[in-house]
């Protein structure tokens, strides 16, 4: 397995996992439970070296099956028009653009998956 845990992400329901290929650190992820419905992707990250190789969506997949299992109805990310590919992998993921009250100053994009 490639994934290791970390430990929790700010709750006891959070998740924080690492991806490790050959023995380096390649990504990451982090989830955090905002209501008992509502799951936020907060990190997902790859090495530059590392893109390309499936491992945004292995991450993607992780956090998914994490809210699932917490019984989420609804995940829920920011992001920014400059990560093209990562818009391009939540959109195919069915993340569908949504409006959000508050953003955080580096993220321009909000997006939503039902789950």
């Amino acid at each position: 397995d490639l994934f290791a845990d970390v430990g929790q992400y700010f709750t006891e329901r959070g998740l924080l996992r690492v991806l490790v290929d050959a023995g380096a650190v390649v990504g990451m992820l982090g989830v955090v439970p905002r209501s008992d419905e509502v799951i936020e992707l907060r990190k997902i990250y790859l090495a530059p070296a590392a893109r390309g190789a499936g491992h945004g969506g292995r991450l993607l997949r992780e956090a998914l099956a994490h809210a699932r299992a917490l019984g989420a109805r609804k995940v829920s990310l920011q992001s920014s028009t400059k990560l093209t590919e990562a818009l391009g992998m939540y959109a195919k993921a069915g993340f569908r653009h949504v409006e959000a009250a508050t953003r955080s100053c580096t993220c321009d994009v909000s997006m939503e998956l039902a789950l």
